[in-house]
């Protein structure tokens, strides 16, 4: 279950650190994460998330490319776009 694979791996990685301070919004991001990684191509979000994702190896296990800045999803689209055989941005 990817979904499940992803909200599982955020809510353990920010249990792993004692001085970690929830809000509201790790719930949502969470949630909102665990649809968009596995079932998109390329994700953009926050930069916490990213590192979060990013080093458990969660893209790679579920083939999709997490960025955390605008340049980085630039260079996402561009590589994709190049794979597909379709111009570069």
């Amino acid at each position: 279950m990817p979904s499940a694979d992803v909200w599982i791996t955020l809510l353990t990685a920010r249990h792993r650190n004692p001085q970690t301070r929830w809000t509201a919004n790790d719930i949502y991001d969470a949630d909102a994460l665990s649809v968009a990684v596995p079932y998109s191509d390329i994700v953009a979000t926050d930069r916490q998330a990213a590192h979060l994702l990013n080093s458990a190896g969660l893209p790679n296990r579920t083939g999709t490319t997490v960025v955390a800045t605008l340049d980085s999803l630039l260079t996402a689209l561009a590589k994709r776009a190049r794979a597909a055989g379709r111009l570069a941005i």
